[in-house]
C-alpha cells in the first residue's frame, strides 16, 4: 500500500496530451512533496502525429477509473484534483468523492461548437465534418481528430450547473486568465459564492512570463488548504 501523504491527480483539457504541453509538468516540479498522476483521455498516434478525441462520457470514464485506482492504492491520502480547460468539465461532469480540494485553470463556462471551430478553421489543412471526422491543425503540428461522436458528447451540458454541483462535495477553486481567448470566458454571476474565483494575467495556457504567476498561485492555494 502507497503511502504518499497528499497526492494530486491532473485532468488536461481539449486536443492535448497528459501532460498540458508542459503546464503539468511544471506544476508537479513546484509541489515536490506530492505524488502526481497524469494520464491522457485521447488516442495519441506519434507516428501520424495526432491526437483523436474521445467523447466527453468516455473521458468521464476514464477519470473515473484513475480515481478509483488512486483511491484504493492510497488509502488516508489526501487527493487533490488539478484541471485545465476542458478537463475542467470531464472532472465536474464526475462528481468525484473522496477529494479533498481541486482547483480548475480556465475553465469552460459555456459550451459553443461554432466558436471551438472558429479558432481552427482558417488553418491550412484544417477540415470540418460535423457528421465524420473533423481534423484541426494545432500550432504545435500535431493534428486533432474530432469524431461525431466528440460533438454530440457535448449537447446538454451547463458548465456552470457542473460547477456547483461539484462545489457541494470538494473545495473548489477557479483561476481565470484576464486575456482567456479561447474560452472567452469571464465568470458568470451564477456561479456558487463557495468557489474561491481569483484571476490572473496571462491568455488560456498562461505561456511565458505569465506561468510563474500560476505557479506561485497553485502552490499558495495548495499550502493554504493543507493549514486549514
Amino acid at each position: 500500500m502507497n503511502k504518499t501523504k497528499h497526492l494530486i491527480i491532473y485532468s488536461h483539457g481539449f486536443g492535448v496530451q497528459k501532460d498540458e504541453r508542459g503546464m503539468f509538468t511544471e506544476l508537479a516540479q513546484v509541489l515536490p512533496e506530492a505524488e502526481h498522476i497524469m494520464f491522457d483521455y485521447n488516442l495519441v498516434n506519434k507516428a501520424q502525429n495526432t491526437l483523436t478525441l474521445s467523447p466527453l462520457d468516455k473521458q468521464v470514464e476514464i477519470l473515473a477509473k484513475t480515481l478509483k485506482q488512486a483511491l484504493n492504492s492510497h488509502l488516508g491520502a489526501n487527493i487533490s484534483l488539478i484541471a485545465h480547460s476542458q478537463g475542467c468539465l470531464v472532472a465536474a461532469m464526475l462528481k468525484p468523492m473522496g477529494l479533498s480540494q481541486a482547483i480548475f485553470l480556465n475553465p469552460p463556462f459555456t459550451l459553443d461548437d461554432q466558436r471551438t471551430i472558429s479558432n481552427f478553421k482558417n488553418r491550412p489543412g484544417c477540415v470540418i465534418d460535423m457528421e465524420g471526422v473533423s481534423k484541426f491543425p494545432r500550432l504545435d503540428g500535431t493534428t486533432t481528430l474530432v469524431p461525431k461522436e466528440y460533438w454530440q458528447s457535448r449537447q446538454g451540458i451547463n458548465p456552470v450547473n457542473l460547477y456547483n454541483d461539484f462545489v457541494k462535495l470538494t473545495d473548489l477553486a477557479i483561476i481565470t486568465a484576464k486575456d482567456d481567448k479561447p474560452a472567452s470566458a469571464v465568470p458568470p454571476k451564477e456561479l456558487d459564492s463557495k468557489i474561491k474565483v481569483l484571476t490572473l494575467p496571462g491568455g488560456h495556457n498562461f505561456d511565458g512570463e505569465y506561468r510563474a504567476e500560476l505557479l506561485k498561485t497553485v502552490k499558495s492555494i495548495f499550502l493554504s488548504h493543507n493549514e486549514k
